[in-house]
């Protein structure tokens, strides 16, 4: 499960794959392309290039040439298949970098004709609401609070992390430092640089889960107010609290955390707006408005 342990720590990781047409012939093409990546993205080498060759050995598959090079800033490696005129290209950096730049550059260097990427964590190009702060409470323990006021549907945070697959929510949990956000029976994201997952837990929410992971105020936010979510407005599987009771104190309290079908039937219709799509559109199929609407259409 994707998380961020170290907020203080800043990393990105950027993976580049592709299928190039350079010939590629001798392990000087790598020790010159690693020298000429860390050039462009101002890195400082500081160890290597370490450059070795599987041309020959016992799987011909293997053939090509592997480089890294240690940066002051961590480092890169890159992955040859000659026969296969496949390239990787694996940049970890403790350094900001420009992403576009790198992958233009690795295209160029390589000539490749189709390529692919992944970049750790994900790329998040939502800015944040900065009228929020993370702050610690005796009550609580830490929570999401407003500096100033929020009007109500602001978009305040964003869940940024992976996505996994699991049958079983609890399963998600056994391996989430921080609160995963199902957003299908199956599938799940964790947050990693946001705040969204930082919300507590109340059965009086003023903000709810809106398009899948846009942390939205139902209503307006005063200075000084937490600001929490309903989890059993997005969830509906198996995960239980580890406390089994809900501390969230507020005036309608439920006393547990449920999956939104024990939900009280006047909890579901008075919170049916700010209920996760995917959960209503389960509902829908399970009570056959599905066939009413295609009937209609």
């Amino acid at each position: 499960m994707n998380s961020n342990l170290a907020k203080n720590i800043f990393r990105k990781r950027l993976i580049i794959e592709g299928l190039f047409q350079k010939e590629i012939k001798s392990e000087d093409f790598v020790d010159s392309f690693l020298r000429r990546l860390s050039q462009e993205l101002e890195m400082t080498i500081i160890a290597g290039p370490f450059i070795s060759s599987a041309t020959g050995k016992s799987v011909p598959l293997h053939d090509g040439f592997e480089g890294t090079l240690v940066w002051a800033e961590s480092g890169v490696s890159t992955y040859v298949w000659t026969n296969s005129n496949f390239a990787t290209v694996d940049i970890y950096s403790c350094k900001q970098f420009d992403t576009k730049q790198a992958i233009d550059f690795v295209i160029k260097e390589f000539d490749m004709k189709n390529f692919s990427y992944h970049e750790i964590p994900d790329p998040l190009t939502y800015q944040e609401d900065n009228r929020v702060e993370i702050l610690t409470t005796d009550e609580k323990g830490s929570g999401v609070f407003a500096k100033d006021f929020i009007p109500a549907e602001t978009q305040i945070s964003y869940v940024d992390g992976q996505i996994h697959f699991a049958e079983k929510e609890s399963q998600v949990f056994i391996y989430a430092a921080d609160h995963a956000v199902p957003f299908h029976k199956y599938f799940y994201r964790n947050g990693f640089n946001t705040n969204a997952v930082k919300l507590n837990h109340s059965c009086e929410p003023n903000c709810y889960v809106k398009d899948l992971f846009f942390v939205t105020t139902l209503r307006d936010i005063h200075p000084g107010e937490e600001l929490t979510y309903c989890y059993s407005l997005f969830c509906n599987s198996d995960w239980k609290n580890p406390e089994g009771v809900c501390l969230c104190g507020s005036q309608q309290c439920l006393g547990k955390i449920l999956p939104w079908r024990d939900l009280p039937s006047e909890f579901k219709k008075k919170y049916i707006d700010y209920t996760a799509d995917w959960i209503l559109f389960d509902e829908m199929k399970k009570n056959g408005y599905i066939k009413k609407l295609t009937e209609d259409i």
